[in-house]
C-alpha cells in the first residue's frame, strides 16, 4: 500500500509553531491542516491566535474558520474531516502539513484512533466532580489530560468509571495509521524564553481587541459555546460579570496558558515519537528543511520514500564495549538526549584537555573529575605506570555547535578518563548522569524524568542515576521504568562496577 507523506508540526503554545509552518509549506509545496479545536470556529481569532491573511501569505489553511460559533465539534468529528483533507491534498500532489498545539488531535488524526460509544456520547456529569474524583481515584490520568476541556475531563470521568482502570493504560492509538508516513516534528524552546513569549502574546491579545472580540461573541451567541471554554475566553467572562479585575483576568489567562503548555510538552514526550527542535536556533528553518529532505519527503519521488524507515540509533547501542567511549545524559531545551563522550591519550604532561562548545561549569567538572582518579590511582592503575608524565587524556564531546554546561555529566568525564588511563572499555548499552566530587561521590542532578525518556528513545537500556535522586523516579513513566533498568549510585566506586566490561 502506498502511504501519504506528510509533515506534522506540534509544539507548546506561543513557541513559534506558524511562522515555520508558512516556511516549510513554500518550500515543500504544501496545503495547511490547522489541527486547533477553536480555531476551526469563525469569529474566535485573537484569543486563539488564529493564522491571518496576512500571515499565511498565499499558503492555503483549511480547518479555519469551518464552523459557526454555536456549531459542536468532537475529536471524533475533527478526525473526519482533517482525514478526509489529507487524502485530497494527497490526490492533488500536494503535501499536506499539519500544524497544532493540540497532542491528542493530532494524534486522533495520525494514529490508528478508534472511537468508542463512550468517547462518542456526552454524559451529564458535573465537570468540578469528576476531576476531584479523577484527582483522588486516579492521579496518572488526572495529571496526564487538559483539566480546562470539560468535554475531555467528563469522558475521562466515564472512562475510569466504566473500565476501572487508568486512561494511560489505554494504548488505543500510539501507532501511526498504516496508511501515513509523517515527518514529526516538535517545536520547543527554553522554558524561560517560552513562559515570556506566552506572557508577550496575552498582553498583545488585549491591545488587539480581545476584549471586544468576546463581547461581541456573547451578545450574538450567548455564554453556552464550546470554543468558550478554552484558554483565553473562559477568563473573560468573570471579568465582564465584574467578579475579577482586567490585571487579574490577563493573569489567569497567562498562568493558564503556560500551565497548559507544560502538559502539550509532557504528551508530546510521551505519545509523540518526533524530532525536537529548539524554535530559537537561528538556523532552524535550515536543519529542518534538511532534515526533511533526508527523510525522502518529496512529491515527486513518493517511491523511494514509501517504506522509508527513520533511522533508529537504538540500532547502533549493542552491548559491546569500547575504550574512551561513554554514554552520558543531557537535560536540553528540547528534552533529555544523550551526551556522548570520546577520549583517547596523547603527548602530554598529565592533564586532561577538552573540546567541543563547554561551559565553565563543565571545564571545573573535568578537573574535579582528573583530580579524582589522580588520587586513586590504586583502584584505577594506568596501563603505563609513567603515563601521566609523558601523556595527555583528550576528552571530546561531538556535536560541537551545541552549547553544553552542567555538573551532570561528572561521572560521565570520570568513567572517559578512567577508561582511556586503564585501557578498559566501557559499555554502550548504558547511560550515566551525576556530580562528581573530588572524593568520589556522587551528587543529585537536575531532570532525571527528561534524561531516562531522552536514554529510551536513543535506545539504551541501563541508566545510572544518584542515589539522591531515587525519590525522582516517581515521575518517570511506568512504560519505561518496565523496560528499563534504572541503577543508583552513591559513590564513584558504584558507577565503576556497572560500566567498565568485565
Amino acid at each position: 500500500m502506498k502511504k501519504i507523506p506528510l509533515i506534522a508540526l506540534v509544539g507548546p503554545t506561543a513557541v513559534g509553531k506558524t511562522a515555520l509552518s508558512i516556511e516549510l509549506a513554500k518550500k515543500f509545496n504544501c496545503e495547511i491542516i490547522s489541527i486547533d479545536s477553536v480555531q476551526i470556529y469563525k469569529k474566535f481569532d485573537i484569543g486563539s491566535a488564529k493564522v491571518t491573511k496576512e500571515e499565511m501569505d498565499g499558503v492555503v489553511h483549511y480547518l479555519i474558520d469551518e464552523l459557526e460559533p454555536t456549531a459542536t465539534c468532537s475529536v471524533y468529528d475533527f478526525q473526519k474531516m482533517a482525514r478526509s483533507l489529507i487524502d485530497d491534498i494527497h490526490k492533488r500532489g500536494k503535501i499536506p502539513l499539519l500544524i497544532g498545539g493540540t497532542g491528542f488531535y493530532m494524534n486522533a488524526v495520525l494514529n490508528d484512533y478508534e472511537f468508542t460509544d463512550l468517547e462518542e456520547k456526552t454524559y451529564d456529569v458535573d465537570v468540578d466532580m469528576a476531576r476531584d474524583y479523577l484527582k483522588r481515584n486516579y492521579p496518572d490520568t488526572y495529571n496526564s489530560i487538559d483539566l480546562d476541556n470539560h468535554r475531555r475531563v467528563i469522558n475521562a470521568y466515564n472512562y475510569v468509571v466504566n473500565e476501572n482502570k487508568s486512561v494511560t493504560t489505554n494504548n488505543n492509538g500510539d501507532t501511526i495509521l498504516e496508511k501515513y508516513n509523517p515527518y514529526l516534528i516538535v517545536l520547543n524552546t527554553d522554558r524561560e524564553i517560552l513562559y515570556k513569549r506566552i506572557n508577550k502574546r496575552v498582553e498583545l491579545m488585549f491591545e488587539q481587541g480581545l476584549e471586544r472580540e468576546v463581547k461581541e461573541i456573547i451578545s450574538e451567541y450567548g455564554k453556552d459555546l464550546q470554543p468558550l471554554g478554552a484558554i483565553g475566553y473562559k477568563e473573560m467572562i468573570p471579568y465582564f460579570e465584574g467578579l475579577v479585575s482586567k490585571e487579574n483576568t490577563i493573569n489567569a489567562i497567562s498562568q493558564n496558558s503556560r500551565r497548559y503548555a507544560k502538559r502539550q510538552l509532557t504528551w508530546f514526550r510521551n505519545k509523540m515519537n518526533g524530532v525536537w527542535y529548539d524554535s530559537q536556533n537561528s538556523d532552524l528553518l535550515t536543519k529542518v528543511e534538511k532534515d526533511i529532505k533526508k527523510f525522502n519527503l518529496k512529491p515527486t519521488d513518493l517511491e523511494k520514500y514509501l517504506g522509508k524507515a527513520k533511522f533508529r540509533p537504538e540500532k547502533s547501542r549493542k552491548a559491546v564495549g569500547k575504550v574512551g567511549v561513554v554514554n552520558g545524559l543531557a537535560w536540553t531545551a528540547v528534552g533529555g538526549v544523550t551526551l556522548d563522550v570520546q577520549g583517547v591519550d596523547t603527548p602530554g604532561k598529565g592533564e586532561v584537555t577538552l573540546t567541543g562548545t563547554l561551559g565553565n561549569v563543565m571545564k571545573e567538572s573535568a578537573s574535579v573529575a582528573m583530580t579524582y582518579v589522580k588520587a586513586n590511582l590504586k583502584k584505577y592503575p594506568p596501563k603505563d605506570k609513567d603515563f601521566f608524565k609523558d601523556r595527555t587524556i583528550h576528552l571530546h564531546f561531538p556535536d560541537g555547535a551545541t552549547p553544553k554546561d552542567g555538573p551532570s555529566a561528572g561521572i560521565t568525564i570520570t568513567t572517559a578518563i578512567v577508561s582511556v588511563l586503564t585501557n578498559k572499555k566501557v559499555r554502550q548499552d548504558i547511560a550515566m548522569t551525576g556530580e562528581i566530587t573530588i572524593t568520589g561521590d556522587v551528587l543529585a542532578i537536575g531532570g532525571v524524568r527528561e534524561k531516562v525518556i531522552g536514554a529510551h528513545r536513543a535506545g539504551i537500556k541501563e541508566v545510572i542515576l544518584p542515589e539522591d535522586n531515587r525519590v525522582d523516579t516517581d515521575e518517570i513513566p511506568d512504560e519505561l521504568k518496565s523496560t528499563m533498568k534504572i541503577h543508583f549510585a552513591k559513590t564513584y566506586d558504584d558507577v565503576s562496577k556497572l560500566v567498565f566490561v568485565k
